[in-house]
């Protein structure tokens, strides 16, 4: 009879503990995805919550659940590229109304508002408290654990970073093209590893690239050619999407249709999305699978598109709307 009733307490210590750690909140890594970064940031997910610059009350600090209920105002300020990780929410505020323009954190109940002197236009923050950015062609990282905030660069970059971004194990950048800031557009494609200290340049600087995005592990960068020269200048390199893998680094051109907008690319799920006219002055969005076998077409919704667990939110600047990845479901948040 003892030993029974030995067994039976332990089993429901096993049990209530299996309840508890199913019920643990799914904190984020990394407070928001480069893709989301990319466009600005408007919008972060955690745990079937948003934070997001609401466009219904002059873009302040708002959270609501997934579904779109219990919505409320966290602070005045004007946030963009926004991270939440565990109980705090870092982002750049653009509002100088509400105090400083510059780098903020905040609990996600809208209390312990704290000031970093930081601007950039790239922001990504991971669970460790390490704040990582992008600042006059520097890539640095900040600890916001430690009271001194010296900001260190995490590598030595002689030229000019014009955009990157931060992932696990890696860094990839852009510089000016052809390494002239007077073009003042991308040029090439280089990766940092981050254990090794190593820097591979996968493109030359005389690629023209007009976006890029990485998916995290660096298993796949897919970036958008707008020209440039050969080394000879004997002919411009060609306009279009291509996709370098960790497993073979020359480039391989993806089947997007002539068309294609590719200034805003995103990539979600082994999906990368992107815009297409589809005659109508109407760029509709697609989504082609990282093999480049499926093109699907996904919604006519405007606006940017921000990943959020299972959905996707279009926000245009005037509303949210959630769809499922494949574009279903639609509904005003």
């Amino acid at each position: 009879m003892k030993r029974s009733l030995l067994l039976i307490i332990t089993l429901s210590i096993c049990l209530s503990a299996g309840s508890q750690e199913s019920n643990k909140n799914k904190f984020n890594v990394w407070g928001n995805t480069n893709s989301s970064l990319k466009q600005g940031g408007k919008v972060a997910y955690q745990d079937s919550v948003l934070y997001y610059a609401n466009p219904r009350d002059s873009f302040k600090l708002y959270r609501m659940n997934i579904d779109g209920s219990n919505k409320r105002r966290i602070c005045h300020d004007i946030p963009a590229q926004i991270n939440v990780v565990g109980n705090y929410i870092f982002y750049i505020n653009e509002n100088s109304n509400s105090g400083k323009t510059g780098m903020y954190s905040i609990s996600v109940n809208g209390r312990d508002r704290k000031f970093y002197d930081i601007s950039t236009g790239y922001l990504r923050v991971h669970n460790s408290g390490i704040a990582y950015f992008t600042d006059n062609g520097c890539f640095n990282q900040l600890n916001t654990n430690k009271l001194s905030k010296t900001v260190e660069p995490v590598f030595i970059e002689k030229d000019y970073i014009t955009n990157a971004y931060i992932t696990t194990d890696y860094i990839v950048y852009s510089k000016y093209w052809e390494n002239l800031s007077v073009n003042a557009r991308n040029g090439g494609l280089y990766i940092y590893d981050r254990a090794t200290r190593k820097t591979e340049r996968l493109l030359n600087a005389n690629h023209i690239i007009m976006d890029f995005v990485v998916s995290d592990g660096w298993r796949w960068i897919f970036y958008s050619q707008g020209g440039g020269y050969y080394d000879n200048n004997s002919k411009q390199y060609p306009k279009d999407l291509y996709l370098i893998s960790n497993h073979d680094k020359d480039p391989k051109r993806l089947p997007v249709p002539e068309n294609a907008f590719l200034n805003k690319l995103n990539f979600i799920d082994k999906w990368l999305y992107y815009r297409s006219d589809v005659g109508r002055q109407n760029y509709v969005l697609y989504r082609i699978s990282f093999d480049g076998k499926t093109i699907q077409q996904v919604s006519a919704l405007e606006g940017d598109i921000y990943e959020a667990g299972d959905y996707l939110i279009f926000y245009d600047g005037k509303k949210l709307v959630r769809t499922l990845k494949d574009g279903r479901l639609e509904k005003v948040l």
